[in-house]
């Protein structure tokens, strides 16, 4: 059975505000921003216009950011929390933006490297991806089971990255969105992907 999937990157926080790598650090959203409410209301157009604004299945990172996204884009609807869709572990990086950290060896290593060396006490590319996947089998067998022909995802951009890059066979930064932007897709289990198309507000 086709199963049309939809993954959203949540909204903006300080730390994206201040372009710091943001991973378990459990910020909220900036929801007194008024940018990113104009947003979020034109992203709900969007997917109404989609036709994918009511999902029979929503599934979030446990995050703070990723929930009030979900609230907000998918009022009242029941939200099923996926633990390994949880960010990449950025380790020694975690909260700090690249003027904090152009004079660490161990960053500019990370970036000569195209991110594929471990972060310094955090997750490698490989492991993340890995990690992502299993998330995103445990939210496509649950929809399946429950005969859900439509899902909804608000994750992480890595989250994003790392499910498109793997089914897709493709570049990983290919796949980078702004706060509020991902893909819809429809996904027929064993890695067969089709009708890829980006959402934005």
């Amino acid at each position: 059975m086709k199963l049309e999937v939809l993954l959203l990157r949540h909204g903006q926080t300080q730390g994206n505000l201040e372009k710091r790598y943001i991973g378990k650090t459990d910020e909220p959203l900036l929801l007194d921003d008024t940018e990113s409410m104009r947003k979020i209301s034109a992203l709900q157009k969007r997917l109404e216009q989609e036709g994918i604004a009511g999902s029979q299945k929503l599934f979030v990172s446990p995050m703070l950011r990723c929930r009030q996204t979900a609230e907000l884009l998918f009022p009242g609807q029941e939200q099923v929390v996926i633990d390994k869709l949880r960010e990449m572990d950025f380790g020694r990086f975690e909260a700090k933006n690249y003027m904090e950290l152009s004079a660490d060896p161990a960053y500019q290593a990370w970036i000569d490297s195209d991110g594929r060396l471990p972060f310094p006490e955090g997750e490698d590319r490989e492991c993340f991806i890995k990690r992502t996947m299993e998330g995103f089998r445990q939210m496509t067998e649950q929809a399946w089971r429950e005969n859900c022909g439509q899902i909804a995802a608000v994750v992480h951009g890595g989250s994003i990255m790392a499910i498109l890059s793997c089914l897709m066979q493709d570049d990983y930064f290919a796949y980078q969105v702004p706060n509020l932007a991902g893909y819809a897709f429809q996904y027929e289990g064993a890695g067969k992907i089709q009708a890829v198309r980006r959402i934005e507000p």
